[in-house]
């Protein structure tokens, strides 16, 4: 058998050759790897560079495709961080919710909230009001906390956390977390 790279004619033993490709020494080898993994001869080749435009600032940009179907969208990744900033805020967010977030956060982290917690969860005897379970409990707001910030903005143009219509116990029932899961999947599929 002779050596894969340079041609040299093998002195092995037919038990020694595992494969069609043997060589004579580690150079031989490695010169075979380097020329195999050169440019077409690569099986991962895609064409190499090849030139693209930026989906945010629109300069034209040389890069290498990633794969069959994933190519580069952006020059760089301050354009990738800037797009992203700015196509992906307010609505057009994936978990937008009529600004339900930052809304709600000032009142949630008040020790008023957490007795209005404890007050529903006392009333309805530490038991899911649903399903009876006495764990994973969770209260739930009957009427969404975000919706009735909302309309309180919209009276007051001002939001004043101490209000009494933020912690209205019959506003609250109390409900484990799996039955909590399923009524809030139910309102998302009602719209």
């Amino acid at each position: 058998m002779k050596c894969y790279t340079c041609g040299k004619e093998l002195k092995k033993p037919p038990s020694a050759l595992k494969s069609e490709k043997c060589f004579c020494n580690h150079k031989c080898y490695s010169e075979y790897k380097r020329n195999m993994w050169l440019k077409e001869n690569n099986p991962r080749y895609n064409g190499g560079e090849q030139e693209f435009i930026c989906k945010y600032c629109g300069k034209k940009f040389t890069s290498k495709p990633y794969g069959d179907k994933r190519i580069p969208k952006y020059c760089s990744i301050s354009c990738a961080a800037k797009y992203r900033g700015k196509e992906h805020r307010g609505n057009n967010h994936w978990n937008y919710k009529d600004g339900a977030g930052r809304t709600t956060l000032p009142i949630r982290r008040l020790g008023r909230y957490e007795k209005w917690r404890c007050d529903i969860l006392k009333r309805d005897n530490y038991k899911c009001t649903n399903c009876g379970s006495e764990e994973n409990l969770q209260v739930h707001h009957i009427k969404e906390l975000y919706l009735i910030i909302q309309e309180y903005k919209d009276k007051h143009n001002e939001l004043n956390v101490d209000e009494d219509i933020f912690y209205n116990v019959d506003n609250g029932i109390t409900l484990c977390r799996k039955c909590h899961i399923k009524l809030h999947k139910q309102q998302k599929k009602n719209g």
